[in-house]
């Protein structure tokens, strides 16, 4: 017993106190995720696939009266038991790059966009916590 403790304690001071989860693997991506805060105004839904080493994610805007469906996107190849990645949006007026990540069951959505446009708006950026359907 004491010795599972010393293996364990051993791995966690070697990976320098980082989330240790070896059961990670793009399995745990796949499926369709709904934002957690139903009143927000940025992503109500996602679904992400995996084929040939990468992901695909779909996302839809919260536009009224219905949601504005983004279409899909391809992040790079990338391992099979990757719990982060980032895909790309370039809207011609914005560039978005969003960093999707699995923590303790959820996926956080980290949305970073760049206005290319004279309109004057400022770089923003926004999390979203998601919960699988």
């Amino acid at each position: 017993m004491l010795l599972l403790l010393f293996v364990i304690l051993t791995a966690i001071s070697w990976n320098d106190g980082k989330e240790i989860d070896a059961g990670l693997t793009y399995n745990n991506f796949v499926g369709v995720w709904e934002n957690e805060n139903d009143e927000t105004r940025s992503f109500p839904k996602c679904e992400i696939r995996y084929e040939e080493n990468r992901f695909y994610v779909h996302i839809w805007g919260a536009c009224v009266p219905q949601y504005c469906d983004w279409g899909e996107t391809p992040s790079e190849k990338l391992d099979e038991n990757t719990t982060k990645f980032v895909v790309n949006w370039d809207q011609g007026f914005v560039k978005r790059t969003q960093i999707l990540e699995l923590k303790e069951g959820k996926l956080i959505l980290t949305t970073n966009s760049h206005y290319k446009d004279d309109s004057g708006r400022l770089d923003s950026s926004i999390v979203d916590t998601f919960t699988k359907k």
